[in-house]
């Protein structure tokens, strides 16, 4: 039972959540939720050393990194001076790869200053498996046996893939619900502003597939990125 059943509009209920939080996390759904979390985890990190990847954990106030998304900068005790908080650990993924650190992971905190979008969140985990010498096709298997793994759902086939192209023109987004797995692929590398420049449009740190079109026609130019929905 909800306070709607008792006449409280959702927003109403929603701020009543909020204010009294430890309130919140006595109910049933929300306890459920944290232990699945804990378990998940638990499952990624017992997968993940099985496959002889290692757990790295990088710092989080790291010098800004521009392009890609804002960051929060946090101020020092110089005067002029901020670190930022990182918006993914990209660059130190990087240094550790190219120091000899060919196959580690982490779970990773993200920070990134999202006003414009809506659908994204200011603050929060994701799953970062980094690999040296390795190709698209391989990264993808190797997230879907640790997702099949993990989530106890080996009966599942290969996932399907469709291009960013492809997903925008049938389902108007990036990440189309059309529920359980699917790869959205081709990720262009810059879109286009009002003034007619171009920006990075995911972080610039990845391989063009369309090498040819980078000078001569920006906005054709396709990622070697992908992202599993």
């Amino acid at each position: 039972m909800t306070l709607r059943n008792f006449g409280v509009s959702d927003q109403m209920e929603e701020e009543l959540q909020i204010e009294h939080r430890y309130l919140t996390l006595r109910t049933t759904e929300l306890q459920a939720r944290l232990r699945f979390r804990s378990k998940l985890f638990t499952r990624m990190r017992n997968w993940m050393a099985n496959n002889e990847f290692i757990d790295v954990e990088t710092p989080t106030l790291i010098r800004r990194t521009p392009g890609g998304a804002r960051e929060f900068p946090v101020a020092t005790k110089h005067k002029g001076q901020f670190y930022s908080l990182a918006q993914s650990p990209q660059i130190l993924k990087q240094l550790l790869m190219v120091g000899g650190m060919d196959r580690y992971y982490q779970i990773a905190r993200c920070y990134r200053d999202e006003k414009s979008k809506g659908d994204r969140q200011p603050e929060f985990t994701q799953l970062d498996i980094e690999c040296s010498f390795t190709t698209r096709e391989n990264i993808m298997a190797l997230v879907e046996d640790m997702l099949k793994s993990v989530l106890n759902v080996e009966d599942i086939e290969k996932f399907p893939i469709i291009t960013y192209e492809e997903a925008m023109a049938k389902y108007n987004t990036d990440k189309p619900d059309v529920n359980g797995f699917i790869w959205v692929v081709d990720f262009p590398l810059f879109t286009k502003c009002d003034d007619g420049s171009f920006e990075s449009a995911h972080h610039p740190f990845t391989q063009p597939k369309d090498e040819d079109y980078v000078y001569s026609c920006p906005e054709k130019v396709a990622k070697l990125i992908f992202e599993i929905i």
